[in-house]
């Protein structure tokens, strides 16, 4: 391999490794969105005191945080997601309890189906389970194939591979796999975000008391952690394509040489 192409893999193996990183860090960390719940009291208030009455939340796929001011100064609390998935909902508890986790989201199923006033699953905080598990199934395999991808281009740079996957085919193959299952991460999180996650955050009780995070959800850090990520492994097949790297397997040609030369292999 010449020098030319060992720079671009060489580029391709940085951009690789620092795509997995980020995708790694948005999914340890829990701030994939970030809300500013106020109550409808906020309105009224002086500039003076106008702290009161607002809170914090920052979530994550698994994990979060909040800190609401009832009036009396912030309460903080960790967060946790709670799902059933016969029922296909979760539901972000302020319990460390398992029992207890259960217990909300069991009452929280229960409102949902049995009273008339309770129209959507987000009026009681509760979001869609099969859009949470898909994102996180999917960002998962887009960590997976990146490390495939990083593996498969140190090899490409020290070693001598054929024209099969582990060749230049498959850093194609690999990067393409890493890209398409970390964008899927990415537009399943803004379809939940959208249907569920922008519209509440907060259990009832908080609703009852006057809180509203409606609107006032933007995406955060960890999310455009994954973002980057996607990015990453786009540009990797961009430097591919600029570098030279063929996206096919000699086999074809292989064939016809043999059969010009008289002799088939069996």
């Amino acid at each position: 391999m010449n020098d030319h192409k060992k720079v671009y893999l060489t580029l391709i193996f940085l951009l690789t490794l620092a795509s997995v990183i980020l995708m790694v860090v948005g999914f340890a960390t829990e701030h994939w969105i970030i809300s500013h719940p106020v109550k409808n009291q906020t309105a009224n208030l002086s500039d003076e005191t106008s702290t009161k009455f607002t809170g914090v939340i920052t979530l994550g796929l698994f994990k979060g945080h909040r800190s609401l001011d009832y009036g009396y100064g912030s309460r903080s609390r960790d967060l946790w997601v709670v799902c059933d998935a016969g029922f296909g909902s979760c539901i972000f508890c302020n319990e460390s309890s398992t029992k207890t986790q259960n217990i909300i989201l069991d009452t929280a199923i229960a409102r949902y189906k049995n009273s008339s006033s309770v129209k959507e699953l987000n009026d009681l905080g509760l979001f869609n389970f099969g859009l949470w598990v898909s994102t996180i199934v999917m960002l998962s395999l887009g960590i997976v194939w990146g490390m495939v991808a990083i593996g498969f281009t140190v090899y490409n740079i020290f070693g001598k591979p054929i024209e099969t996957v582990t060749g230049e085919m498959g850093l194609y193959l690999w990067n393409g796999l890493a890209l398409n299952f970390s964008l899927l991460a990415v537009l399943l999180y803004v379809g939940l975000f959208i249907n569920n996650l922008q519209v509440n955050l907060l259990p009832e009780e908080d609703i009852l008391t006057g809180f509203s995070s409606k609107d006032k959800t933007q995406f955060d850090q960890s999310f455009y952690c994954v973002v980057g990520a996607v990015g990453g492994f786009f540009i990797n097949i961009i430097l591919l394509c600029v570098s030279g790297q063929k996206c096919w397997c000699s086999y074809s040609h292989a064939g016809e040489k043999e059969i010009d030369n008289g002799m088939i292999l069996y």
